[in-house]
């Protein structure tokens, strides 16, 4: 079975989808550190319940994000078992690549905007106790050597808790381990590797699922769920082809959004609201990857990849800049959610987004000239 390539049109919605969710998490935390809590809106009606609601998918957002990387990362996978060019060595480089070259400056800077936010006058109430809206931890208690070197080991929500004030790095953790696991799966089941090895392999992922618990080895579906997006579009129903996508994209569209909305509102946040998320999402990525137009609206399509071409540092970065920000605020209560102070919000969020930009620049975006140095260089050493 054949990968079949994905249309410009394909590209550019997925490029948006996963720029507009990295846009999503910041955009929560946002408001959660700067604006008062939808119970204390002193002027509450369907517009600014919407907006609140929009600003409060975070969560539901990584979990898009598992459902891309197990498209994107599944389909590299399977087409280099289809042409019999697997190598452990490309992988790692690739991934390992992908993940460090943006997590290690991303921790670097975590802990100096932490270091200095922690000499605020107002560093008692942002860094030595529990920031409202963001669980019981305190940044300070989680800034040690040990945690720093266990989130570049990716053993974060596992055995270390995410360092100091980069709460997002929880993910990162469940996106490695979930990069490990799909080609172990294949090595045992599909490949055809002498028995010993098979088994060897697959002690290797009974180990990592006992390591990595029962949270993040059932959410391991979610991201298989992308991967089966992928095996869906290789095979090609024949509806598919004959049928134009346009309608029914926006039909899909919206229909993946309002089931968001509907688990957002109607069930805590857990693994069954979590599962519920991709099943509402899986259609219309579905939709979008059968996009198979090469026609695309050039400014539709430049927008998604600068939002995409940014999103993974945009994640890592945001908050510890947004956290020192409000730190250096002081004492000013929460904002209302009044034209005035939304636009405080989004001129944030603006110098949030730049700063993360500028870090992409340097890192993300030389992701692809590092892995072919990479690999040149020990192409060259053997």
């Amino acid at each position: 079975m054949r990968t079949n390539p994905l249309s410009p049109r394909a590209s550019a919605h997925l490029d948006m989808v996963r720029g507009t969710a990295a846009l999503a998490v910041m955009l929560e935390h946002v408001r959660s550190l700067f604006f008062v809590n939808y119970s204390h809106v002193l002027t509450r009606n369907s517009l600014v319940g919407g907006a609140y609601l929009l600003t409060s998918l975070g969560h539901q957002a990584v979990l898009v994000f598992f459902v891309l990387s197990g498209f994107f990362i599944s389909r590299s996978v399977l087409d280099s078992f289809r042409k019999s060019r697997w190598s452990w060595r490309v992988f790692l480089v690739n991934r390992l690549t992908r993940l460090l070259l943006v997590l290690v400056p991303g921790l670097v800077l975590c802990a100096l905007w932490d270091r200095v936010g922690m000499i605020l006058p107002e560093a008692s109430r942002f860094y030595y106790q529990a920031i409202p809206n963001f669980g019981t931890e305190t940044i300070a208690g989680n800034s040690s050597v040990s945690i720093f070197v266990g989130n570049l080991l990716f053993l974060q929500s596992i055995f270390f808790p995410s360092f100091g004030s980069a709460k997002p790095l929880w993910s990162l953790s469940y996106e490695l381990w979930y990069y490990m696991l799909f080609p172990i799966l294949l090595l045992v089941f599909v490949s055809r590797l002498p028995g010993a090895k098979r088994l060897a392999y697959a002690i290797v992922g009974s180990a990592i699922f006992l390591m990595v618990g029962r949270d993040i080895a059932l959410l391991f579906l979610v991201w298989l769920a992308g991967a089966g997006v992928g095996l869906v579009h290789d095979m090609r129903p024949q509806f598919v082809q004959r049928t134009s996508a346009a309608w029914y994209t926006y039909c899909l569209g919206a229909f993946g959004l309002v089931g968001l909305l509907v688990v957002k509102v109607r069930l805590k946040e857990g693994l069954a609201s979590d599962f519920m998320v991709a099943a509402s999402f899986l259609p219309a990525m579905y939709v979008l990857v059968e996009a198979s137009s090469s026609v695309v609206n050039p400014a539709y399509a430049a927008l998604a990849r600068m939002l995409s071409s940014f999103s993974y540092s945009l994640y890592v970065a945001h908050l510890p800049l947004l956290i020192f920000i409000r730190t250096c605020l002081g004492h000013v209560p929460r904002w209302e959610f009044d034209f005035k102070h939304i636009v405080y919000g989004v001129a944030i969020a603006s110098v949030v987004a730049a700063y993360s930009f500028g870090i992409s620049r340097l890192t993300e975006a030389r992701t692809d000239v590092v892995r072919r140095a990479l690999l040149r260089h020990r192409k060259t050493a053997t």
